[in-house]
């Protein structure tokens, strides 16, 4: 199964890389293509896999407007809502490692509607989640 990829745009006009494989019925968003595609791409049956690279990271869109990272990982949050958007699935599931674990389970709590689930490996610790404030 070949891959399709492209770039999702986001509401401030940053591209995330994507890599799309498979056209099964349960949607997965995989953050950080550039290392974790190899790993996971074997999922896809049964499953639309949708990798990606966060802003400023991978294959994105190198972003140099400080405005477009200010909100750090809340970026990275509103990003994954701007994937889910895109492909039009009213529910995902999120694979997350380390940083992105934690993003996943921000992005859960924000969009509760949107999530059938959350895997996290090996995700970054409660005390730095607790210092972040969402707005």
């Amino acid at each position: 199964m070949l891959p399709s990829q492209g770039y999702v745009v986001t509401d401030e006009g940053v591209r995330l890389f994507f890599q799309k494989v498979g056209d099964g019925p349960v949607a997965v968003i995989i953050p950080n293509a550039l290392f974790m595609f190899d790993d996971f791409k074997g999922l896809a049956d049964g499953r639309t896999l949708i990798f990606i690279d966060w802003r400023n990271r991978g294959h994105s869109d190198p972003v140099n407007d400080s405005q477009k990272l200010s909100k750090g990982i809340l970026h990275d949050v509103d990003d994954l809502e701007a994937v889910r958007r895109h492909f039009g699935f009213e529910r995902v599931a999120v694979i997350g490692h380390s940083y992105s674990g934690l993003t996943a389970a921000l992005y859960a709590m924000k969009n509760p509607t949107h999530v059938d689930g959350i895997v996290q490996i090996g995700a970054s610790n409660r005390f730095l989640a607790s210092s972040i404030r969402q707005n």
